[in-house]
């Protein structure tokens, strides 16, 4: 004979009784009861406990689904402040078979070609805009370049290589200047002519760039300045790639006089630039121009954007 507990005082009552004989508890559970509630909690129990497994398993398989996908699917793409891209950019893009998930231009240079240098750089930001696609563009953020590169930086690329492309104009807005290169006359004094050697750089590059002809650099160009662009010119005539600036003012902020034929002019520069790794932006940098005085005529010898 089953017995069970009142639960009101405890005393011991047959299943199957209403009412317990001692309190008078309507104890309404029967010995069929019993058994139902002894075999269908665990029951319930086990139930709830597998399908929170279950969605625990699926939830870790859609999580590590996602993960592949994007490891395998995208790269995220740092371009750190250059010449042509001073404030720099960070990119999501397609995967390509030579990026890695977290990938630079420096760092595709070094698995590549085992060296960093400005035609290399240029060459990938290249390849990533024309063969990539752009999902998403970011301010720069140096712990991904960092990442990609193992925590080297590299400042500066190597001489002995072409440089990197400088920005172009859309040719209606160039204007070749008639004066090749700038000489002291007897009203200018020497700080007039260097400000005018700059200025009339600006209007040099566009022509250089747009029409990919070198011949006038040399006018108002020579040393490292010279040679970088005329790599840089060299390089965009073989890539043809989609750059296109405007220039919208250009300040001199200082003049140095540093020897009677050594001269350095700071310069703001503001400009729209259209390309088709940054798209359309408009940006405000200073360049620090270096010039050197040989035979009577101010050249640059050296450019220094920040």
């Amino acid at each position: 004979m089953a017995l069970m507990e009142c639960p009101e005082c405890k005393t011991e009552v047959v299943a199957g009784k209403k009412v317990c004989s001692d309190c008078g508890y309507p104890v309404m559970l029967s010995q069929q009861d019993v058994e139902k509630n002894e075999t269908s909690v665990p029951k319930v129990l086990a139930s709830k406990s597998e399908k929170k497994k279950t969605s625990w398993l699926v939830l870790i398989g859609l999580l590590a689904i996602a993960g592949w996908l994007i490891s395998t699917q995208i790269t995220i793409f740092s371009v750190p402040p250059i010449g042509a891209v001073p404030e720099g950019r960070t990119l999501i893009i397609s995967r390509m078979d030579k990026t890695n998930f977290i990938d630079s231009a420096d760092a595709m240079c070094e698995r590549i070609q085992d060296g960093v240098n400005l035609l290399c750089r240029g060459m990938a930001l290249v390849a990533i805009s024309e063969k990539a696609t752009i999902y998403l563009r970011l301010p720069y953020i140096e712990a991904f370049y960092l990442i990609s590169t193992n925590g080297k930086t590299y400042t500066q690329a190597s001489t002995d290589a072409a440089a990197e492309p400088e920005p172009i104009a859309a040719p209606s807005t160039v204007v070749l200047s008639d004066t090749p290169a700038v000489e002291d006359s007897v009203s200018d004094t020497p700080h007039d002519s260097v400000v005018a050697v700059v200025k009339n750089w600006q209007e040099i590059k566009r022509n250089a760039f747009v029409n990919k002809d070198s011949s006038e650099l040399s006018s108002v160009l020579t040393g490292q300045a010279l040679a970088d662009t005329e790599g840089g010119v060299n390089w965009w005539s073989n890539n043809g790639n989609f750059y296109a600036i405007e220039l919208h003012s250009l300040d001199v902020i200082k003049v140095e006089m540093l020897t009677p034929t050594q001269a350095t002019v700071l310069a703001k520069i503001s400009e729209t630039k259209d390309n088709s790794v940054q798209g359309r932006k408009m940006s405000t940098y200073e360049a620090t121009y270096t010039l050197e005085k040989v035979g009577g005529v101010w050249r640059i010898s050296k450019i220094k954007a920040d």
